[in-house]
């Protein structure tokens, strides 16, 4: 099972998925994918849940009923990335949601830093290239229960805070 790593080099922390495997009774462990240099941030705080759903309501300019309803899956999980990055203080500059050399390409559903691969990390997750591409894929398979934990496992690896209700449509479209 591969899972992200993190290693300080001269200072500065960079990510990778690595894969642990035995050989001849010993643990080897082999990086996978570079992800890119990780970058920390402070999130915008909220009093409450409430106060969080209606700074969401707020960025989409729609009220919950008529937001979930006329919105695709793939569109409402966006929405959650772009509010993430709006509440770490990214603008909207020529398409792509900047803070200050560091870049988030909705085009290319790129991550990046000075142009390379990079990891934004967001709460209690990093916002990687990889990983929400692997997110906007919906591979979700199982029962009700395991799909709602692999979502709410994605979007923490992520570092996406979702408003609950919203979590909840996702779910029901994801489902249907």
């Amino acid at each position: 099972m591969a899972f992200i790593r993190l290693k300080k080099i001269k200072g500065n922390k960079y990510a990778y998925i690595v894969e642990n495997t035995w050989k001849k009774g010993r643990v080897k462990q082999h990086v996978k994918k570079y992800i890119g240099r990780v970058h920390k941030f402070s999130r915008q705080r909220f009093g409450s849940e409430e106060e969080e759903l209606e700074d969401f309501l707020k960025f989409v300019d729609n009220s919950l009923e008529e937001y979930l309803a006329k919105n695709d899956a793939k569109t409402i999980m966006l929405d959650t990335v772009r509010w993430e990055l709006k509440n770490h203080g990214f603008v909207v500059i020529d398409d792509e949601w900047r803070k200050d050399n560091l870049i988030f390409s909705e085009k290319k559903t790129a991550v990046l830093g000075n142009k390379t691969d990079a990891a934004f990390a967001f709460n209690e997750g990093m916002l990687n290239t990889f990983m929400l591409k692997k997110l906007l894929r919906f591979e979700y398979k199982g029962n009700e229960e395991e799909i709602g934990y692999k979502m709410a496992k994605d979007f923490v690896e992520l570092g996406i805070k979702v408003p609950k209700q919203i979590f909840i449509g996702l779910y029901e479209k994801i489902l249907a």
